[in-house]
């Protein structure tokens, strides 16, 4: 709790065969590639290449495997202390649990998650491959200062976490002097999946809609990251 107060988010890791169990659903996800949130001056304020969502978490959001539950809720049950500040923030409906993959190449530009609405945001890194200085892949945390405009001029590195196997973040959306970022993924044929978790989530999606899913598919045509998604595509 102090650690995620003072430096805006907490690193831990869960057990090696959950992680096993929660990779291999993961891997078997059919992923769309996402298109990046278009503002109105024309610019994204978190940008990044080379990422993918699970087509399930486009359509059918709240059709969630009930191996992803278990964590999301067992993730809760420990974080019990902190998310019981926040309105909200046991509510068990008021979670959301999406896969994420990042394909060779994948990076996200410095930003904050305060956009999520979220009490706590909480990721699970998944791989079968090792993550280490040189590979890239690395989620890099800041504290940043900022102008009378809330622009950031100043930043220092305050940590640095590698997307292994079951390592898992807590970051505090709510605290703006705290940005993160990803650094390119360098190596090879390198995959970097994780599950992006909310709690206390605010504007819950509810729509169904029907989509074929093919396991284990990786799909290259861009989907929008941001509103509903089209039933016809």
């Amino acid at each position: 709790m102090k650690q995620y107060l003072e430096n805006g988010f907490w690193a831990s890791e869960i057990n090696n065969e959950m992680a096993q169990k929660l990779l291999a659903t993961v891997k078997s996800e059919h992923m769309l590639q996402m298109e990046m949130e278009k503002y109105e001056d024309g610019e994204s304020k978190r940008a990044f290449k080379q990422r993918y969502m699970a087509k399930r978490s486009f359509f059918q959001p709240q059709n969630e495997r009930p191996i992803y539950t278990e964590i999301k809720d067992g993730l809760g049950d420990e974080l019990e202390r902190l998310l019981e500040l926040y309105k909200n923030g046991l509510d068990r409906d008021c979670r959301i649990l999406t896969p994420f993959l990042g394909m060779p190449g994948y990076m996200m530009a410095m930003h904050s998650d305060a956009g999520d609405r979220a009490a706590a945001v909480v990721i699970v890194y998944l791989s079968d491959q090792r993550f280490d200085e040189t590979t890239g892949g690395e989620l890099v945390m800041y504290r940043c200062q900022f102008d009378d405009n809330m622009e950031a001029v100043e930043h220092s590195e305050i940590g640095k976490i590698y997307p292994n196997n079951g390592t898992v973040v807590v970051i505090n959306p709510s605290a703006l002097q705290f940005k993160h970022e990803v650094r390119p993924v360098n190596e090879g044929n390198r995959k970097r999946y994780s599950l992006f978790m909310t709690f206390g989530t605010t504007d819950i999606p509810q729509w169904h809609v029907n989509f074929n899913e093919v396991p284990e598919k990786i799909e290259n045509s861009m989907h929008s990251a941001s509103g509903e998604p089209d039933p016809e595509y």
